[in-house]
Order: C-alpha cells, then structure tokens, then sequence
C-alpha cells in the first residue's frame, strides 16, 4: 500500500476526531453557561417560600424549561437531509474523479465513492420513512407548541 494513501486515510480519521471533539466541547461549554445562570440566578432567593413561588410562576417554569425546539421532528429531519445529501455529493465527488479519469490512485476511488454514494441515499431514503411516520403519528405541528 502506498505510502501516502495511508497518511491520507490517518490524516482524515484525525480531521473527523477533531470535527466531533470541538463539537462536544462546544456542547459541554454552552450546558456548563447555562447551568451557571441558573445557579447564579437560584442563589438570590433567600428563603425556600420564594424560591417555591417562583419556580411555580411562569417565569420559573420558563428558566428550567429545556429547549423543546431542538428536538422536534422537523429539526432532526432537517439535519438528516442535510447529512444525506452531503454524503451524496461527496461520493458523486468521487465517482465523477474515477469515471474523468483524474483518478491518481487507478481507479481504487470507486469503492469509497460507491459507499458514500449508498450511505447518502440511505439517509435520505431514512428521513423520508421518518417524516412520513412522524406527519401519520400527528408529530409533524409547529415547534412552538
């Protein structure tokens, strides 16, 4: 095997490593905030009473609240076709490489090609099952809700 090819391949595992590490340290810092928001906002009251009385007022409801919009349907779909599609191009990416000729590895392109070209259409095949399931299960209404 060449030489390059497997620095390449190691350097795109690594790439992808970092790609998903800066993801959940962004994830951990954005819950470590708002965690310290409420904590510093908890902190005012003096007595449980008023702790109580806000916590059972619509603004303390709204303060521990998740964020329900996040994960509603319509935004998981979304992602999914995004996800979809652009695995789709890259595997057209490199099927259009092989089949121009501009292969520089003869031709050894058309297996990761044919994978990502079948993972794309998968993801998308898997978010039209779910946003079928999801209008039929009545899952489909606006976030806001």
């Amino acid at each position: 095997m060449d030489r390059w090819l497997v620095v390449l391949l190691l350097g795109q595992f690594a790439f992808i490593g970092f790609i998903i590490w800066v993801a959940a340290r962004a994830r951990q810092a954005s819950l470590r905030q708002r965690s310290e928001e409420r904590n510093r906002l908890l902190e005012r009251f003096s007595s449980g009473e008023e702790l109580t009385a806000f916590l059972n007022s619509e603004a303390g409801a709204r303060l521990l609240k998740t964020r329900k919009g996040s994960d509603h349907p319509t935004r998981k779909i979304a992602g999914a076709v995004f996800a979809g599609v652009i695995t789709l191009f890259i595997g057209l990416g490199f099927l259009v490489v092989v089949f121009q000729g501009w292969d520089p590895s003869g031709g050894r392109l058309i297996v990761p090609g044919t994978i990502c070209v079948m993972v794309g259409i998968g993801i998308l095949i898997a978010a039209g099952i779910s946003s079928w399931l999801f209008s039929r299960a009545g899952l489909m209404s606006d976030p806001e809700q």
